[in-house]
């Protein structure tokens, strides 16, 4: 057994790859030096740009942002885009970025996004996690961060979120402790996975809420084993395997897509809730079209 699919149980349970210090500072990722630096309240301000945006492959104009640190340096020309899940990890994002050879400085700041839930997505991933996605919840406030990236940035970050939708959001944004304007009005972009959320066992409109995730709730935090092994026990029937370890090694190590996206369709009908949100789609998911091309149904998002 090749040690990639030795790993990927242990990677599935350590997703979403966060730590509790993610979640208290903003910071500049400086891809050229392989460094993150945090940033202090007052050492950030967030202005509009007065240029509009239109990320590659979309043509939907978005609003652009600019970010200047205390010694004057500045982020210009900048899309928002919501990290709900390992996005809001500047490891994973340098990741990502240095596996597409994609250099340039880059932004995370601190937010919070009112009345939804960052739950365990109704779906495996393709490295063998069970990835986050957001759901509505009157009263539910997640601790997010936005990443403030440039266009090449931030098209090929879409690119790795196959099972997500890129949306922009309706409701304004805050951006915590920040020196001068702090709210983007609209058009905050996020990834919401097409497959909708799992649901807990007791209670199949309820879904299953991130622990990793800083988020005020009422509903009931799960971390990724618990995810995990909800999932291999929905799917154990048609997947052949009876453990969660099993399971995710196995789709880690090069499950046949055909039969991943059998085991998706089989969580979603059998512990699924179906995804909506308010706002508009920017970018379809590129999942969407697998579904197609194999001859199965395409799950979808209602926009409301």
């Amino acid at each position: 057994m090749s040690q990639a699919v030795k790993s990927g149980y242990a990677t599935g349970l350590d997703y979403p790859h966060t730590k509790p210090e993610f979640f208290q500072s903003h910071s500049v990722v400086m891809m050229g030096r392989g460094e993150v630096r945090e940033c202090a309240a007052n050492d950030l301000t967030l202005s509009a740009d007065r240029t509009s945006l239109q990320l590659p492959g979309t043509n939907k104009i978005l609003p652009g942002h600019k970010l200047t640190l205390g010694d004057g340096i500045s982020y210009e020309n900048r899309f928002a885009i919501i990290g709900i899940g390992s996005n809001c990890s500047p490891n994973i994002l340098m990741k990502k970025f240095q596996d597409k050879s994609i250099g340039g400085d880059f932004v995370i700041t601190q937010s919070k996004l009112s009345n939804h839930a960052i739950c365990h997505g109704a779906f495996m991933g393709g490295k063998g996690t069970v990835p986050a996605t957001v759901l509505p919840h009157q009263g539910t406030d997640a601790h997010i961060t936005v990443g403030f990236f440039t266009a090449e940035q931030a098209a090929a970050l879409t690119d790795t979120e196959p099972n997500y939708d890129l949306v922009a959001i309706n409701a304004p944004l805050e951006i915590k402790n920040l020196s001068g304007y702090n709210t983007l009005p609209k058009d905050t972009m996020l990834y919401v996975s097409i497959w909708g959320a799992l649901s807990t066992y007791q209670d199949a409109k309820k879904p299953m809420v991130l622990s990793a995730i800083p988020q005020d709730t009422t509903l009931q935090k799960f971390d990724s084993r618990a995810a995990m092994s909800r999932v291999s026990h929905l799917v154990e029937s048609i997947s052949g395997h009876s453990s969660s370890e099993a399971l995710f090694n196995y789709v880690a190590g090069g499950m046949p897509l055909k039969d991943r996206l059998k085991c998706n369709w089989q969580i979603v009908q059998t512990a699924g809730i179906a995804p909506t949100i308010a706002g508009s789609q920017i970018k379809p998911s590129t999942i969407g079209k697998d579904c197609t091309t194999l001859n199965l149904a395409t799950p979808a998002i209602a926009y409301e």
